[in-house]
């Protein structure tokens, strides 16, 4: 019988409109054109190391996107920037552990290694970032991210351990 039903569901076709509630969801989702990045708030957490300024945004699937926060030096900065990923051609794939340095940003003469913060395997470097580090400033919570990593463990508990939540980050740094 459950095949019956299953042909007969599959059978039938409706509209959109049918099977979601479209004003519902023109309502959730207005503010996303004023402000781009809601989306990534709506599906992503973002958790900050307090003493890197380095956050890591994750969606459902639990990868690690790794990007300076807006109270980096680098991000604060006005001064030209440049940023080198180590083994650009070969870090994808590469086993990372919290301390590995993936990449070294230089803004002015200052130069700031940015370390991995997790331990995982980098699946992305940022292309647009290698083009145009700038992004890092400009984007730096969403286009200017600098890698993707898949953690080496499924538990966000145990990816995460170190990092904060976007909330107790703030009250963090406005202490200091």
């Amino acid at each position: 019988m459950e095949a019956t039903i299953d042909k007969e569901v599959l059978s039938k076709t409706a509209d959109v409109e049918d099977l979601y509630d479209l004003d519902s969801w023109a309502q959730k989702t207005a503010h996303w054109g004023e402000n781009p990045t809601a989306f990534l708030e709506r599906y992503f957490t973002i958790h900050y190391h307090v003493d890197t300024h380095v956050y890591i945004r994750q969606p459902p699937n639990k990868l690690c996107i790794l990007g300076l926060s807006a109270e980096h030096a680098v991000v604060k900065s006005s001064n030209a920037i440049s940023c080198k990923f180590f083994h650009e051609s070969k870090t994808k794939g590469q086993k990372v552990k919290p301390d590995t340095i993936i990449a070294e940003i230089t803004v002015g003469d200052q130069v700031y290694p940015i370390r991995a913060t997790v331990f995982g395997e980098i699946l992305e470097v940022n292309p647009r970032v290698s083009e145009d580090a700038n992004l890092i400033r400009t984007h730096a919570l969403d286009e200017g991210y600098l890698v993707i990593i898949r953690p080496r463990s499924e538990d966000t508990a145990v990816q995460l351990k170190g990092l904060v939540d976007h909330d107790t980050y703030h009250i963090t740094k406005n202490q200091s």
